[in-house]
């Protein structure tokens, strides 16, 4: 071998060295890639896990809200049947007590002012056998039935207390009797004895 093939031939040996150096370096390189690849597949499983993980809280969590709406749902359903129900028996509790605070009144009319027929109680005509004043507002009745204080509502006539008795009414044991102011004699006649139903306001206390 002369000196021109053994240059030739240990230029052949370094060409395939650096070759080598060179598909080894690309393997090493592969290699770290593949690594790098596996450790980022492995990290993207484990995030995976992890949101499976949050998913299954955020389901169970869901479930929880949905039954809780549910149960809010099912509440609020009751009350409100239950409040129609209360609306419903308060309504019949009213109708039920006013028909309880309503009564059936023999009307009559007296006029301490002016007594010509001289049945009115002898004493100051102005005032009351409880001492209150003779007024439109004021009425007299059986305190056992009325007692003193009662408010009624007569119709056509208005609000009125319940003040003042007399024997006649007292003794009358088949009627609830009322008996009306009115300025004079005539007045009274005229006005005369009506039956009506008369509204109790307030109960009053002996």
């Amino acid at each position: 071998m002369n000196q021109s093939q053994s240059q030739v031939l240990a230029k052949g040996v370094r060409t395939i060295n650096k070759d080598t150096k060179i598909t080894i370096l690309y393997f090493l390189v592969f290699l770290v890639a593949i690594g790098a690849l596996k450790a980022v597949i492995n990290e993207t499983k484990a995030e995976i896990e992890t949101l499976k993980v949050e998913i299954g809280q955020l389901e169970d969590e869901r479930l929880k809200l949905q039954n809780r709406k549910e149960f809010l749902e099912d509440i609020l359903i009751r009350n409100k049947q239950e409040k129609e129900m209360l609306i419903l028996q308060v309504n019949d509790l009213e109708k039920e007590n006013e028909q309880l605070r309503t009564i059936r009144a023999k009307l009559t009319a007296y006029s301490p002012l002016d007594n010509r027929d001289g049945q009115q109680a002898e004493g100051d005509p102005t005032r009351t056998s409880i001492g209150k004043r003779v007024s439109r507002g004021i009425v007299a009745a059986d305190p056992r039935k009325l007692p003193y204080g009662t408010k009624l509502e007569i119709p056509n006539w208005g609000v009125v207390e319940v003040g003042d008795t007399g024997a006649a009414l007292r003794n009358d044991n088949k009627n609830i009797r009322i008996d009306l102011f009115h300025e004079t004699y005539n007045q009274a006649m005229q006005f005369g004895v009506k039956d009506t139903e008369v509204k109790i306001l307030e109960w009053g206390d002996n």
